[in-house]
């Protein structure tokens, strides 16, 4: 098919190698709106089987290459989400009630959570009208770090997530129905509830993954537009979008925003466990202050020093010295100029504060300009002085230090007032707080006392609720109260708070700057040992692949190209190694004899050479999981490949390799001497190995990862495991997996 004058979209996708911001903002709506075309938070069998992409082929030498701009391997899936600390997940009947389970802060509720209709919507009960049932799956997290329960890595993580694949979309039949989901389109009106009270509405766009799983077969009355770009606003559409409204509505009452009984309660035990939360929540603190007093800096120099650089012009012309009460007048002069100068000094432009930088830098160039004109002044001042014979010196002395005097009166009592109202301020405040506490203490205890009395609890236990009762309050009061008591400590000392507080600071945002950068620099160490690890493996299987062609294909100018192309990349890797390394992200069903193939014919001459022999449980050949085959097969081979070295240590008639099923896991065996008592708690740990040569120590460790990533697990042996053989055995469990191999 082709297509003539096409529209600005379609032209912004062949790479130009142009810069422009349109054109990039074209391309990422593009790409965000064909991304997760297939359901994938959809699992196991639901998952629809389906592959796409969209790619870009332009005219030239590279023709033959396309650019993939959208596919299923590049989409998120509910693997990476599935841990999230909020989560909603259930069924929406014909009865419009939600029934599921929920998680909040990293707990799961128990039993069966429903989300009854809200008074005043019905469920229209014509064939024409009606809704019939639908899934719902959301997660989310809290936004601020010191409010979750994650920890710093994995909420860093999450954030990344949510800048490319955030969004509440809608799937029918396991396909994406446009345009749900897109920041710009808020069908549920969750950031129009937001902007009314972002607290009591906990649900975010941008903060929030997900989607509601439609069937053309239950929802026939959810009906597309013409242009298939969202559902005819019809009574079945606005009574869907009141029952979705009224999920988030009530769960965000519940469990999740500032109306719900648990998010205090729960925000208090995280942030009482976590310390270096509560600190960084100072610093966020200090932060903001900084940056208001920053703004208020700036502010006030760009209103006083441009008047008092045309003062100071003004007065250098026309200066001359006459008279006594002329010396008197430009020393008080240059004393004023002085102190608005110092008034007008600004602090360092704070981090986040980057569009103020235009603003800053040009009062900084008023402040210099100012200082240099004092200073231009005050030489000539001194000059004047100096040929200048002054009729009464004594006379004219003591009006400078009378002057002085008054000025130095003035700063110090102005302070003194501040002070005095500050220090007011807070005494009443604290008295208030401590009467307060001392009150509210004692209706806690009355109120136990009621419960006893009432025979809601019986002695011990009244007892006991006392002490804690006392225990928990002293640590809140030495909390609340310890902050004004090191405060006036150290103002005792003569210890400048801000200042330190302000340095400190600083150093610290430069540290974890710093350490950031170490980090990556010790990720990329890592990466190049890891991909060093499997890389001439993975060099030969393609090799040997391509040789397997015949030779008419083989010697196809296609085929020399990727040979060409996967030598240069294995060069280039060897040295550089990637930090985002990634084989074919598709989904699919594997099947347990398609692995078992695979490590037979990949190891085929080493199993030869080392007299190893291989078999698999009919068990296991039956099985399959739903997985990436390049998260899989590499663990497979990196467990093998442990196990050709080891055998290697025992007589040849014993050899032995074997793929079974344990219960509801997947084994790998032989009959290798094993790992002794005192490695197993080691094997999985990075760089550890036993090996004589060749070891590296990252294969265990990578294939744990790989497997984690999935959210699989993968353990050693224990003395209860019987594989089969009596050496080394891995046990793996995997999340998607149907051992009896039936169809999806």
């Amino acid at each position: 098919m082709l297509i003539f004058d096409l529209d600005d979209t379609l032209k912004a996708l062949p790479s130009t190698g142009d810069t422009d911001l349109v054109r990039t903002q074209i391309i990422e709506r593009f790409e965000k709106t064909l991304s997760n075309f297939v359901d994938p938070y959809s699992v196991g069998r639901n998952r629809p089987e389906f592959s796409y992409r969209a790619d870009v082929r332009a005219i030239g030498d590279d023709a033959a290459r396309p650019k993939v701009l959208v596919g299923a391997e590049r989409a998120i899936d509910r693997y990476q989400v599935q841990d999230m600390e909020h989560q909603i997940e259930g069924i929406v009947g014909d009865d419009g009630v939600f029934r599921g389970k929920v998680k909040a802060f990293g707990h799961w509720t128990e039993g069966v959570v429903e989300f009854e209709l809200p008074k005043g919507l019905y469920m229209p009960e014509r064939a024409s009208t009606r809704v019939g049932p639908f899934d719902i799956y959301i997660a989310s997290m809290e936004f601020e770090q010191s409010n979750s329960s994650h920890s710093r890595a994995d909420h860093i993580r999450y954030l990344g997530l949510a800048e490319e694949f955030a969004g509440l979309m809608i799937y029918r039949d396991g396909l994406r129905v446009l345009p749900y989901g897109r920041e710009d389109n808020d069908f549920f009106e969750i950031e129009y509830k937001r902007s009314k009270n972002a607290g009591r509405y906990f649900w975010n766009h941008r903060q929030m993954f997900g989607r509601i799983a439609l069937t053309r077969h239950n929802n026939p009355n959810l009906k597309d537009k013409a242009g298939r770009e969202g559902f005819i606003d019809n009574t079945a559409a606005k009574t869907f979008r009141a029952l979705v409204g009224n999920i988030l509505d009530q769960s965000a009452r519940r469990y999740f925003g500032s109306a719900s009984d648990i998010r205090k309660p729960r925000i208090a035990e995280i942030k009482a466990s976590n310390r270096q939360g509560r600190a960084e929540e100072e610093a966020k603190k200090l932060r903001e202050r900084e940056r208001k007093l920053f703004q208020a800096e700036l502010a006030r120099a760009e209103q006083q020093l441009p008047s008092l650089v045309a003062d100071i012009a003004k007065q250098t012309q026309n200066f001359a010295i006459e008279k006594d009460d002329d010396v008197v007048a430009a020393s008080e002069r240059i004393s004023e100029w002085r102190s608005v100068l110092a008034e007008s000094l600004m602090r360092p432009l704070p981090v986040g504060s980057a569009k103020l930088s235009s603003r800053y830098q040009a009062a900084r160039h008023d402040t210099e300009k100012v200082s240099e004109l004092i200073s231009s002044f005050e030489t000539q001042f001194r000059e004047a002085v100096g040929a200048y014979i002054a009729s009464e010196p004594r006379k004219l002395l003591d009006q400078q230090i009378k002057s002085g005097v008054e000025a130095i009166r003035q700063q110090v009592e102005q302070f003194q007032s501040v002070i005095v109202s500050l220090q007011r301020e807070q005494y009443d405040f604290v008295r208030t707080l401590a009467q307060s506490r001392i009150a509210d203490f004692a209706k806690d205890c009355e109120a136990i006392s009621a419960k006893l009395e009432a025979k809601l609890l019986d002695v011990p236990a009244a007892v006991d609720a006392l002490r804690q009762l006392r225990d928990e309050w002293m640590g809140e009061n030495r909390q609340v109260f310890g902050i004004y008591v090191s405060a006036l400590e150290s103002v005792k000392d003569e210890i400048d708070l801000e200042t330190l507080a302000s340095v400190q600071n600083q150093s610290l945002r430069e540290n974890a700057a710093e350490l950031d950068r170490l980090t990556a620099l010790a990720q990329l160490g890592i990466a190049v040992e890891i991909a060093a690890h499997d890389l001439q493996d993975f060099d030969e299987m393609a090799t040997a692949g391509l040789n397997s062609l015949p030779p008419e294909v083989r010697d196809a100018p296609e085929v020399r190209d990727i040979r060409l192309g996967i030598e240069g990349l294995t060069d280039q890797l060897r040295f550089l190694s990637p930090l985002r390394l990634s084989g074919d992200r598709v989904q699919r069903w594997i099947t347990g004899t398609e692995i078992s193939e695979f490590i037979r014919q990949f190891f085929a001459p080493k199993f030869a050479e080392a007299g190893i022999e291989f078999a698999s449980s009919a068990e296991f050949l039956s099985l399959r999981l739903y997985e990436r085959p390049a998260r899989i097969f590499p663990v497979f081979m990196n467990l093998v490949n442990n196990s050709v070295y080891w055998l290697g240590t025992v007589p040849r008639p014993t050899r032995k390799i074997s793929f079974g099923v344990s219960g509801e896991e997947v084994f790998i065996a032989d009959s290798g001497p094993g790992v002794s008592e005192e490695d197993q708690g080691n094997i999985f740990r990075l760089f550890f190995t036993r090996k004589e040569r060749s070891g590296r120590g990252v294969g265990l460790y990578l294939a744990r990862a790989n497997l984690s990533a999935g959210s699989h697990t993968i353990r050693y042996r224990s003395p209860d495991d019987q594989p089969g053989l009596a050496g080394a055995a891995f046990y793996i469990r995997f999340r998607d997996i149907d051992f009896g191999g039936g169809e999806g």
